[in-house]
C-alpha cells in the first residue's frame, strides 16, 4: 500500500539527512522496513507544506494527514512476456518510430533508463 500523507515522522529525524528517496527500518525487526519519497525534492513541488509517499509503512501514519492511499503492484512478467522483450528490438526504427520503457525490463525505473539507452544506440543516423 502506498499513502501520500503530510507526516513528517516518515522522514529521518534530523532534517538535513532528508532526500528524495528515504528508507527506514525497525530497529528491532529488520525485515520491517519502508520507503518514504520527498515528493517536493523529487518532483519539484513548489508548495508551503512537505508532500509524501510512503510504501508499506510499518508505522502509523497520523489518519489526519493522508491525502490518499493508493494499492498497486509491480508488474508481473510471466515467461510469455519475458521471452517477447527480446522481440522489442525488432520494433526499432520502423516507420520512423522508438520505443523505450521500463516494459523493456521488469517494470522498474533502472530498465526505462537501460531502455532508453539501448534505444539510443539503435538510432539511424
Amino acid at each position: 500500500m502506498a499513502y501520500i500523507h503530510t507526516d513528517q515522522r516518515a522522514m529521518p529525524n534530523n532534517r538535513k539527512a532528508w532526500s528524495s528517496w528515504n528508507s527506514s527500518m525497525d530497529s528491532k525487526n529488520l525485515e520491517k522496513n519502508s520507503i518514504t519519497y520527498w515528493l517536493n525534492l523529487l518532483q519539484n513541488l513548489r508548495c508551503d507544506e512537505n508532500i509524501f509517499l510512503t510504501l508499506n509503512p510499518y508505522f502509523d501514519i497520523d489518519e489526519k494527514k493522508i491525502l490518499k492511499k493508493v494499492k498497486f503492484t509491480h508488474p508481473y512478467y510471466d515467461q510469455k512476456a519475458l521471452d517477447a522483450q527480446s522481440e522489442l528490438n525488432k520494433l526499432q526504427n520502423q516507420k520512423d518510430l522508438l520505443f523505450c520503457g521500463s516494459y523493456f525490463g521488469y517494470g522498474f525505473h533502472e530498465d526505462g533508463i537501460k531502455s532508453s539507452i539501448e534505444m539510443l544506440k539503435s538510432l539511424n543516423d
